[in-house]
């Protein structure tokens, strides 16, 4: 399955179709849902390379949004509703307690999730102009940003002519 770039952010098409399919989430609302300037970032000890977000979609759902950065975009695995416990985070405790980490089925070990400091850091993301990126094209190129660079070099022999 291909690769889709939604402006800052990319996924595997496969995944999100399962994401989708499972918890009710497209990718493309969780990417926009990551520009919320409001948005709760924790870091993940187990999986130094994730993100878990909390952030507000435009579909006014507070989402539970795992991402990594991967070159200058941000790849989404996973969204789903933030549960009943999670809410609390985003909404009105802008510190949580330990114990209200606690209360948490999924953010529960303290020495796994370490909330960020500050808010909204996907803020300034852009959410948008999808594109799909076929798997073979992507191995060929290595990267999304090498794929951009050959079409680049394409245009620019088009207007030598």
């Amino acid at each position: 399955m291909p690769t889709v770039v939604y402006g800052d952010f990319e996924w595997d098409d496969a995944k999100a179709i399962a994401n989708a399919t499972k918890h009710g989430v497209g990718f493309e609302e969780a990417a926009q849902a990551l520009t919320d300037p409001h948005a709760v970032d924790f870091s993940d000890a187990i999986y130094p390379d994730r993100v878990v977000t909390l952030a507000m979609s435009p579909r006014e759902r507070i989402l539970y949004v795992v991402s990594a950065e991967r070159g200058s975009r941000v790849r989404l695995i996973s969204a789903r509703r933030a549960s009943v416990h999670e809410r609390p985070l985003y909404e009105d405790n802008p510190e949580p307690s330990v114990e209200s980490l606690a209360d948490m089925p999924d953010l529960t070990d303290e020495s796994r999730f370490r909330r960020r400091d500050g808010r909204g850091h996907h803020a300034n993301l852009r959410a948008g102009d999808l594109v799909r990126i076929e798997p073979d094209l992507l191995a060929y190129f290595g990267s999304v940003e090498a794929v951009n660079e050959a079409l680049r070099e394409i245009v620019a022999a088009k207007r030598v002519r």
